[in-house]
């Protein structure tokens, strides 16, 4: 808490450090700032003591039950917020659009500008809250009357087509269904680079409105998106069928150019619609839609099955040289409880929950090549970096708890180990061979099965 007797501005911010460094600066502006951790407080005090504005972390929009769009003075407009986010939760910006705000405000070390632009609009909109009750009703008629103009309209239907869409495969299944059911849209088509970035190809959609657009090679990766050159490429191929006065949208996702570019041919009402906001809109839909879609993938991409890995050995020794670490994480001693003593073991769960912390600070992949055994490849700059966190995380990682009887676990002395071991098939395979246990006195017999 502050000491000011300024305005109170209410901080929501799942960063302490961010939480610190904006809090610096409304003070120094003459705010008091309010810090919370918790959504549930924040929720409780803003009922009994109005802040001027709140900024709410886009993390933060729920706990439990508990859901921000939901609190009474965020449902009747009563309550000036804006949304703090990083290059990380960008998609979940997409939840913003359901509520209304002063705009959001992206991590930076210049938080000046945006902050700047929030707390004019808030101030405008304690102004007209303080207004007689007769120009408030007027104001309410302007804003009725204004929102009655036909592109606004087509512009929040059209938003709100593509929200409730936001769970559908993909966000080419999800555009589908909002632009086939868009009145105005006569044709639509989209390209994309293919997966090397060497051809721009346009995803097959099966609609009589969908047009269908051979692919473009480009003669060259790209890699960071589709640049200008690509760009001007595929919309050549375009107007050659939509027409040149066909709309382009460039849906911007993580990289340094648009990801996808969008076309329309659309009826002469749409003439002067502002179709920048509509793109803003899609760059958030698409982060959205493509981090939902590969959530699970990128798992797939860390994990890899014992075949893959022997495969990016082989490449590593084929083509890169000594430029890998590997290292062999042995549990082997924990797993004789599952031949002793029949046990079970959630090795998913296990999997999951030991190497996604890991991954959030050390690129590499990860593969279980034999009972027991994790191996664990990363370039070899990160080579010691990930041998001693993992050392770290083996210190107090709960084993045990993957157990379905974990008392065995508990009682017996059972070390995990990790070593370095020769960045090749077979360097690793003679390794395994020294180490495993379960080829030998531990074998299984049907009958024990």
């Amino acid at each position: 808490m502050s000491e000011n007797n300024g305005p109170i501005v209410a901080l929501l911010i799942d960063d302490p450090v961010e939480t610190k460094n904006l809090s610096s600066i409304f003070k120094r502006m003459g705010f008091t700032p309010e810090c919370y951790e918790d959504l549930e407080v924040f929720w409780n005090r803003v009922e009994e003591k109005r802040p001027s504005l709140s900024i709410i972390d886009v993390k933060l929009m729920s706990k439990g039950e508990v859901v921000l769009k939901d609190h009474p003075l965020i449902q009747n407009d009563d309550l000036p917020i804006a949304f703090y986010y990083t290059d990380e939760t960008t998609p979940l910006t997409v939840s913003t659009y359901e509520i209304f705000h002063m705009g959001l405000v992206k991590k930076s070390a210049n938080y000046a500008p945006a902050l700047k632009c929030a707390l004019k609009r808030a101030v405008k909109y304690w102004s007209f809250k303080g207004k007689s009750t007769n120009l408030n009703q007027k104001l309410q008629q302007s804003v009725k009357r204004t929102l009655q103009d036909a592109q606004i309209r087509i512009y929040l239907k059209t938003i709100k087509s593509w929200l409730s869409c936001k769970d559908e495969e993909s966000f080419y299944h999800a555009s589908e269904k909002v632009l086939s059911n868009w009145p105005e849209v006569e044709q639509y088509t989209w390209l994309c680079l293919d997966h090397n970035g060497q051809k721009l190809v346009s995803p097959k959609i099966s609609n009589f409105k969908f047009v269908e657009i051979p692919d473009i090679e480009l003669g060259k990766n790209n890699l960071e998106g589709i640049d200008k050159l690509a760009e001007d490429m595929g919309k050549k191929v375009v107007e050659e069928t939509l027409g040149e006065d066909s709309v382009v949208l460039k849906v911007k996702g993580s990289r340094k150019y648009p990801e996808v570019l969008i076309f329309f041919k659309v009826h002469k009402c749409l003439k002067d619609f502002n179709w920048s906001l509509l793109e803003e809109f899609l760059g958030v839909f698409y982060l959205y839609n493509k981090g939902k879609n590969n959530f699970f993938e990128s798992q797939k991409k860390m994990i890899l099955g014992p075949w893959e890995m022997f495969s990016l050995l082989d490449e590593n020794m084929d083509i890169h040289g000594k430029k890998h670490t590997l290292i062999d994480l042995d549990f082997s001693s924990h797993l004789t409880v599952l031949l002793k003593q029949k046990n079970k073991f959630s090795w998913n769960k296990f999997l999951n929950d030991f190497c996604s912390p890991l991954r959030e600070k050390f690129d590499f992949n990860v593969s279980c090549t034999s009972p027991g055994h994790l191996a664990f490849l990363t370039d070899w700059k990160n080579g010691n970096g990930l041998f001693e966190l993992l050392n770290e995380s083996l210190k107090d990682f709960p084993m045990w708890k993957y157990f379905e009887e974990d008392q065995d676990i508990v009682s017996g002395n059972f070390t995990p180990t990790l070593k370095m071991v020769p960045p090749s098939v077979r360097g690793y395979l003679s390794h395994l061979a020294e180490k495993s246990p379960f080829f030998t006195e531990n074998s299984i017999s049907r009958s024990e099965l």
